[in-house]
């Protein structure tokens, strides 16, 4: 199923535009339309080259808009 079916918008429109550029993990997870599990699994050790780069400040786990988008570009599929 595609995002654009679970949600009425896709990551890079124009609403997310509006998204703010630093967000953490709960907003970050709603920005890509995963659970925030799967962010943190992402965010391990063994899985990190599979995830969004992700900045750790004083034990608080931030996400930039920016690296969000990267990451999801870096996944599209294309079907030829």
């Amino acid at each position: 199923m595609s995002i654009s079916k679970l949600t009425n918008k896709q990551p890079g429109s124009s609403i997310d535009a509006e998204a703010p550029e630093i967000m953490r993990t709960g907003e970050a997870a709603r920005y890509v339309c995963i659970p925030e599990s799967t962010l943190a699994k992402l965010r391990m050790r063994a899985n990190r080259e599979r995830g969004p780069r992700f900045v750790k400040l004083s034990g608080t786990i931030i996400y930039r808009r920016s690296d969000l988008d990267a990451w999801i570009e870096e996944n599209v599929v294309d079907l030829q």
